[in-house]
């Protein structure tokens, strides 16, 4: 998954910035047990901008939810996670 949107900013060393990936809703509104995260310290997200080893641009990324800080920026809202809040790629 390659993200479109070009975001002007440049995190410090060993910084990403994500944005969490939505789970499709079925018709009829709900989402799926696979999808559910509400109560998990774990989220999924997309990479948007990487200075972390290991990470780049487009990247599916599992990390804990209560480590990254909310940044707002022109492009939208994101989040600031360091590499260490990083569990692991997807896929």
């Amino acid at each position: 998954m390659s993200n479109k949107l070009k975001v002007k900013f440049t995190p410090a060393e060993n910084k990403v910035l994500i944005r969490n990936v939505v789970a499709p809703k079925s018709k009829g509104g709900l989402i799926g047990l696979e999808n559910a995260t509400e109560g998990d310290a774990t989220q999924k997200a997309e990479v948007y901008v990487s200075s972390a080893e290991g990470y780049s641009e487009g990247d599916t990324i599992l990390y804990n939810k209560f480590a990254a800080l909310e940044v707002s920026l022109k492009e939208g809202k994101f989040l600031l996670a360091s590499k260490e809040a990083i569990l692991g790629k997807i896929g």
